[in-house]
């Protein structure tokens, strides 16, 4: 647990640049208690694959591709979204 939760707040450390480039500072700040959990349940669940499949990183990537892939399935602008995906007359 310990492992995973400071993998998380690395992770959020290192994607924090993207959400203020496209956010701005004062909207990241606001996203940021929301992303951070997110992340540190994707965290977990990545520590908990890894962990019980044998130490398999193929399946921890294949999980984390998921998690990227499945972002774009979402109609609504947020954090990471173009607003590309969003619905017409919205």
């Amino acid at each position: 647990m310990t492992s995973s939760l400071l993998i998380g707040v690395v992770w959020n450390v290192w994607h924090a640049p993207s959400g203020i480039v496209e956010l701005g500072v004062a909207a990241w700040a606001l996203d940021l208690p929301i992303y951070a959990v997110i992340v540190i349940d994707i965290s977990i669940v990545a520590t908990l694959l890894y962990n019980n499949t044998g130490g398999s990183v193929l399946i921890t990537m294949v999980f984390h591709a998921g998690v990227n892939g499945a972002q774009g399935l979402y109609l609504v602008t947020g954090m990471f979204t173009s607003g590309l995906g969003e619905c017409p007359g919205a």
